[in-house]
């Protein structure tokens, strides 16, 4: 294997990056990676160790994924996920309460009846081509985080847009009309939000998210303007992600592996087994971005202080040091130490709330319908540097 640069955007690596990740994890652990000429980690104690220390590793970084120069403002870089301890330890505490257990499980016959409504309009097509991303994956991840924001379920196609601009953000400076859309969504999306905001500080709601953030006290000092709105920026974008991703993947494999589905229907209860693997073996998040605050040598290599640093956590995944026959589906391998949602202090908040939605929406598919077929040409996988999740997937669900 050469020295050059890895090109994650080769449309063979988003096809399949996992046998380039084994090279990468095997040969050259710490490499670089295009487009943005920065480095990356793919051995799974490597990452655990870089996710600990949040002192050599600053979350900073990923305000070069979000916020290129030709983006110009993205209020997303300045949220929870670019800052370190103390500031993010302060922040977090706010909104974790939003996702503790009770929460959870109030929400969870919210997500059964919405599951039957989307599916209820999907059988209308039984045998016909259906995009799951459009058709079930963005209406589901939609209608459930603007229930826990407290946003207007009628805007959820919109909401969809504006995740979906801030997901094509890449450093590569693409068309002039398209840089001028992407800064037109994000004006729409920041002035909409700051309405919200706006809206909250003067007549706060009961049981609502973004009222609750807007008048809590940090530390005997409350949140800025600009800082709520740069929360509710990713708190939109990771409601919709994860379960978007983690639903229409988990569908693709199912249709691959008939055996896989006919396990979940003959019994349901192993669906929350099925999207532990899941998360393993191809979650939706395949990196995090950090910064090197000083010089670090690592296999050899050294790594210079403000570096940019991804962490390729589905490398890690399949690293055959921590998971055996890594690279094979096990419905009965009960995994431990997954890293899809991160690691450490960092871990993603909405975690259990995707693995419910995940759950619930693959129990509802398996139980309704008995097969799911591939259509020729109907797989599109996006173009992110840290999320791997398709853009497009046709399927025929046979009832």
């Amino acid at each position: 294997m050469d020295h050059q640069p890895i090109d994650i955007f080769d449309p063979s690596m988003r096809e399949d990056p996992f046998p380039t990740y084994h090279r990468m994890r095997s040969d050259r652990p710490v490499c670089r990676v295009e487009p943005g000429g920065f480095f990356a980690l793919t051995r799974y104690d490597d990452i655990t160790a870089a996710f600990r220390d949040t002192a050599t590793y600053s979350s900073a970084a990923f305000r070069f994924v979000l916020a290129p120069e030709w983006v110009g403002r993205n209020p997303a870089a300045d949220s929870l996920i670019v800052l370190d301890p103390p500031t993010h330890t302060r922040q977090r505490s706010l909104v974790s309460r939003a996702f503790v257990a009770s929460v959870l499980h109030a929400l969870q016959p919210f997500i059964e009846a919405l599951m039957g409504e989307i599916l209820e309009d999907v059988e209308r097509d039984a045998g016909e081509p259906v995009d799951i991303v459009g058709r079930v994956g963005l209406p589901l991840a939609g209608r459930v985080i603007a229930k826990i924001l407290g946003l207007d379920p009628t805007l959820v196609p919109k909401f969809g847009q504006w995740v979906g601009n801030i997901s094509k953000i890449t450093p590569i400076v693409p068309p002039p009309e398209a840089v001028a859309e992407t800064k037109r969504l994000l004006a729409e999306q920041e002035q909409y939000l700051a309405s919200v905001v706006d809206d909250r500080l003067a007549a706060p709601r009961r049981d609502d998210l973004p009222s609750v953030l807007c008048h809590a006290v940090v530390d005997g000092e409350r949140l800025s303007r600009e800082e709520l709105i740069s929360f509710l920026f990713i708190l939109l974008g990771a409601g919709f992600e994860t379960t978007v991703h983690l639903v229409s993947k988990s569908a693709l494999l199912l249709a691959d592996r008939p055996d896989l589905h006919q396990a979940l229907r003959d019994d349901p209860s192993r669906v929350g087994d099925f999207v532990e693997e899941m998360l393993r073996y191809d979650g939706p998040t395949h990196s995090l971005m950090r910064t090197t605050t000083r010089d670090v040598t690592l296999h050899g290599t050294t790594i210079p202080a403000g570096s940019v640093v991804a962490l390729v956590m589905a490398a890690g995944n399949r690293d055959p040091s921590r998971f055996s026959d890594p690279d094979t589906f096990d419905l009965d391998r009960k995994p431990t130490g997954v890293l899809a949602f991160g690691h450490g202090i960092h871990v993603c908040i909405g975690a259990a709330l995707a693995r419910m939605e995940g759950a619930l929406a693959l129990r509802a598919l398996t139980q309704r319908f008995r097969r799911f077929e591939r259509v020729p040409a109907g797989v599109e996988w996006n173009y992110m540097i840290h999320v791997r999740g398709l853009d497009r997937l046709m399927l025929r669900l046979h009832a």
